[in-house]
């Protein structure tokens, strides 16, 4: 059965959970983005999972007891909910891990008053699999292009090992 909640602040020096989280994290990323960049980027390091709990941020999905994947979550303003870092175990992708992080956190908008939820995606030039794959997942579930801007813009040294000609951040959002 999976289990999906927040991980309490309070817990950020939990020795075990939080290099978990970090690892997969990290691992989700490296799998999803091996076409993108000529070099593996880390998406996250246990610093910022820490401070990502302390604040209160971070969901985490559990199968009898084991992390199975995370995503973090917070309000952009008090209409509008975010979402980042969804990572579930490449092992263990496919067998709605990701959908369920991602309704308990647009659950938890809903229950906060907020009336949309918005995430940002890579749209890599030309496209990937997994780039398709994900964008068309996230349409799926009634997210849509808002806008987008060029990653060099915004990370010009991940642009810079690009494995692909080149590549926007897409921002989605979804009334909730």
């Amino acid at each position: 059965m999976i289990l999906v909640r927040w991980l309490e602040p309070g817990i950020e020096d939990d020795l075990t959970l939080v290099p978990a989280v970090t690892d997969v994290v990290n691992r989700a990323y490296a799998a999803a983005e091996a076409a993108l960049f000529s070099r593996s980027i880390h998406r996250t390091d246990a610093e910022e999972v820490a401070a990502s709990i302390a604040r209160g941020e971070t969901a985490a999905a559990f199968l009898d007891g084991g992390l199975v994947g995370s995503v973090r979550a917070r309000a952009l303003d008090p209409a509008t909910g975010w979402f980042g870092a969804l990572g579930v175990d490449p092992d263990l992708q496919g067998r709605g891990f990701g959908a369920a992080l991602v309704g308990f956190v647009e659950d938890d908008a809903i229950a906060a008053g907020r009336t949309v939820m918005q995430l940002e995606v890579f749209q890599p030039e030309p496209e990937t699999p997994h780039g398709t794959r994900l964008r068309t997942w996230y349409e799926r579930r009634g997210y849509r292009e808002t806008s987008r801007v060029a990653l060099a813009e915004v990370f010009p040294e991940d642009a810079a090992v690009l494995a692909v000609a080149g590549c926007d951040i897409v921002t989605m959002r979804k009334p909730l």
